[in-house]
Parts: C-alpha cells; sequence; structure tokens
C-alpha cells in the first residue's frame, strides 16, 4: 500500500508529545468505528481523551500529518482507515519512519538500542525544551505499537539506559549474586499485602412492589412501587420511604384512619413523585364524626 507523507518533522520545530496511550486510543478509535469531523478538543474531550491533555494531542496528529490544519483527514490518515487489519500496522509504521525521519537518522534503524540519554539527544533541537522526555516516550509508544521495535527501553534510575551488551553484564551479575546469597541465608518469606477488593458502582434496577390495605370504612387503597432509590434525588427519596412507613403504620396501629393519615402525610410531604409511585382507590372512603344528641333534661 502507497502513502502520500511528504513532510517531515522539521529540525528546531516543534515535536509531538503528546501520551501514546491517548494517541493511540484515537488512531484505534478513528480505524474502528470513525469519528465525527473535524477533530478538535472537543471531539478528543468526547472520545476519552482529559481536557488538559487534548490539546497536546491534537498537535501530535497534526504534526504527525494525520490531520490538516483545517482538522479534516488527510489522505495517509484516511488510507490507514481502509487498510486490511493485515496491514494497518505496517502502514502507520511507514508513516511514523517518515514522520521522524531526522530522528531516525541519529537513531538508526532500530531506536530500542539506544540509550534514553541518546534518544534524548536527538530531540535536543526540537521544542518545547520542557517537553523532551514525553518526545521520547511518544516516539517510542509509536515504534513499539507499529512494531518497529519490539519493546521499547524502560528508563533507569539516572535517566539513561545503557547499551544491550552491558544490560546482559548487568543481569548475569546480578544473577551470580543472588545464587550467592541464596545459599548463605535462608529465603525470606515476602510480605502480603492485604488484598482490596475493588466493587464497581452499579445502579440498582428499579424494584417493583404492590401492596393493597383494606381501609376499615369500606374500599382499599393499592401502593405500587417502581422506582430505583439510588437513582432517585434527595426529595424524592424522602417521600417514597416517608410513604411506604405511612402504609406500615396504618396497617400496624388499626386505630388510626386512613383518611387521616394521608391528611397528615401531604401536608409534610408536600410534593409527588413522578417516578412510578401510584396511589389508587377501587372505592370512596370517608371519616366522618358525629355528635351524639344532647339529654333530655340538661339545662340550657
Amino acid at each position: 500500500m502507497q502513502y502520500t507523507r511528504r513532510m517531515a518533522l522539521a529540525d528546531g520545530g516543534l515535536a509531538p508529545y503528546a501520551s501514546p496511550s491517548d494517541l493511540i486510543s484515537v488512531l484505534e478509535r478513528y480505524r474502528e468505528t470513525g469519528l465525527t469531523t473535524p477533530f478538535n478538543t472537543n471531539l478528543l474531550q468526547r472520545v476519552g481523551i482529559h481536557s488538559s491533555l487534548a490539546p497536546r494531542t491534537l498537535q501530535a496528529l497534526k504534526l504527525l500529518d494525520l490531520v490538516d490544519s483545517e482538522g479534516e483527514p488527510t489522505e495517509d490518515f484516511v488510507a490507514f482507515k481502509k487498510a486490511p487489519h493485515t496491514e494497518a500496522k505496517a502502514f502507520l509504521g511507514n508513516l511514523i519512519r517518515q514522520a521522524y525521519k531526522p530522528i531516525f537518522l541519529i537513531t538508526g534503524t532500530d531506536p530500542s538500542k539506544k540509550s534514553m540519554q541518546e534518544l534524548e539527544d536527538a530531540f535536543r533541537s526540537y521544542s518545547p525544551d520542557g517537553m523532551r522526555r514525553r518526545m521520547v516516550t511518544l516516539f517510542l509508544g509509536l515504534c513499539e505499537y507499529t512494531e518497529i521495535i519490539d519493546k521499547r527501553p524502560v528508563r533507569r534510575g539516572g535517566g539513561s539506559k545503557g547499551s544491550p551488551v552491558n544490560r546482559s553484564r548487568s543481569s548475569t551479575a546480578t544473577k551470580t549474586a543472588s545464587r550467592s546469597t541464596a545459599k548463605s541465608s535462608p529465603p525470606a518469606v515476602p510480605e502480603m499485602e492485604p488484598a482490596i477488593a475493588v466493587v464497581p458502582k452499579r445502579l440498582s434496577p428499579p424494584s417493583e412492589d404492590t401492596t393493597t390495605v383494606q381501609l376499615r370504612s369500606g374500599g382499599s387503597v393499592t401502593l405500587s412501587l417502581n422506582v430505583s432509590l439510588l437513582e432517585l434525588d434527595p426529595g424524592d427519596r424522602k417521600f417514597v420511604l416517608e410513604l411506604v412507613d405511612k402504609v406500615k403504620e396504618y396497617q400496624n396501629q388499626p386505630a388510626l384512619g386512613m383518611a387521616a393519615m394521608f391528611d397528615t402525610f401531604s401536608s409534610s410531604a408536600g410534593k409527588q413523585v413522578s417516578a412510578g409511585v401510584q396511589v389508587q382507590t377501587d372505592a370512596e372512603s370517608r371519616v366522618q364524626t358525629e355528635t351524639p344528641p344532647k339529654a333530655s333534661g340538661e339545662g340550657s
């Protein structure tokens, strides 16, 4: 597959320094599901890039010539999207080699063989100076993703990485010292850190419950709940729980009239919930208080 990129990073100019994981997630999202154009910081935030990192991610797309100045995908980016799965990474790898051509002239075809100090020196003419290490991190991340290198070098103390030969010698010396120590002292029992269970947050589905109360003066009242208490706001949750308590109170206290109970509840609650709470009556109920007649012979 042919690619049309003609521009490489300009010596002495800007170099991209976005997070490799952020940039790669945008590349994969565009390739697999497509994204609404133009590319801008708002779009990147909608696909999961943090607001503080969206500008540098957009800048990286432009500096790598994947997105033009108007935010539209370039021909190469569109070709990457349409490339077969078996060819996509190789195609993107060619774009990376061309974009970082001045860097590869310094590092050679396998940047993983260079120390971290040598890699940072390769970016020394680019700006911003304070982001040089991030430039190297992105460069190595893209090289690893496109399989230009097998694995990115691990940054060690002091900010540099020795050559492969030195790393091998150091590893051999460490193994020899470990075997010697194992012969002279019993193995140490590692301290086990307590496991911390991480429970994902899940919203409970709405619960459905219905109860019917037979009124002592005739008829009945049916209370039907179809709500998720965890999703209600505090005011609605309080109203629902108070309503349930009032029904239970009526069932447990025969002396209390249902009408009087709901009059008291209505004045205290002062609102209705539209999240699936219904109270229905299948017959009118009325509480009447009659005044006994005066006995004859009482004085006026």
